[in-house]
């Protein structure tokens, strides 16, 4: 899931030449207009690397982008990984850090507190951990947050009840079909897609198309020459 810089600004400079890269509020708002297509560029967890590395590149073409921070571990690192032996933990942007990252043009929501499954737990659990995140937010940033990306995508009807009764505007899943305003599609990019399956991915009907009958019999047998070439790359 994590992306080699240089691969990073390939795919900038395809956006750039090929789609319209906006806010992600006016996505949310339908005030996208016409021409090309337009797209938000997101990142999760809110990683240093964010700010050290994503950064400079998205100045150089002028892209707003939005980084969804899990609030339990700002300043600490990724602890709710598992680990193995020979695995470091990566560090998470402390609380100075997310507000550099706001000055540089990166808007920063909530991806959670406890970057916890949230489509597992109960309602009135989700909803304690989406609103600690909040309380955590506005005190950080002065403003409240708009937006929520649940962490692993994990939603669910009583989960997007609590988003909203935490007043948010709307919520994001990842891989997954649009099921309404708490819970928006996204679609990921890993470090193994080529530029031909960026511009299907950003094109806008890459989910439509993943979930149809059609999609599924092409993924499964391009499926084993995707796990080889991620296997060779390893």
């Amino acid at each position: 899931m994590f992306m080699p810089i240089e691969k990073f600004a390939r795919h900038m400079e395809f956006l750039a030449r090929h789609r319209r890269v906006v806010p992600l509020e006016d996505i949310v708002s339908g005030r996208v207009g016409k021409g090309r297509r337009a797209v938000a560029v997101t990142f999760d967890d809110g990683y240093r690397s964010v700010l050290d590395e994503a950064v400079p590149v998205l100045q150089r073409y002028g892209f707003p982008a939005v980084c969804f921070v899990p609030t339990r571990w700002i300043g600490e690192a990724n602890g709710w990984d598992t680990f193995k032996p020979t695995d470091r933990a990566l560090p998470i942007l402390s609380a100075e850090g997310l507000v550099e990252l706001e000055a540089a043009g990166v808007k920063v929501e909530s991806h959670g507190h406890a970057h916890i499954p949230l489509g597992e737990v109960d309602e009135q659990d989700a909803a304690a951990d989406i609103a600690a995140s909040r309380r955590v937010l506005t005190e950080l940033l002065g403003r409240e947050p708009r937006f929520l990306a649940y962490p692993y995508g994990s939603q669910s009807p009583e989960a997007r009840r609590a988003v909203e009764g935490c007043r948010f505007e709307s919520a994001f899943s990842i891989g997954q079909r649009d099921v309404g305003r708490f819970g928006r599609e996204r679609v990921t990019i890993r470090p193994a897609d080529n530029l031909a399956l960026y511009a299907f991915k950003t094109s806008g009907r890459y989910l439509a198309v993943r979930e149809s009958q059609l999609g599924d019999r092409a993924f499964s047998l391009i499926r084993p020459l995707v796990h080889a070439r991620r296997a060779k790359g390893a």
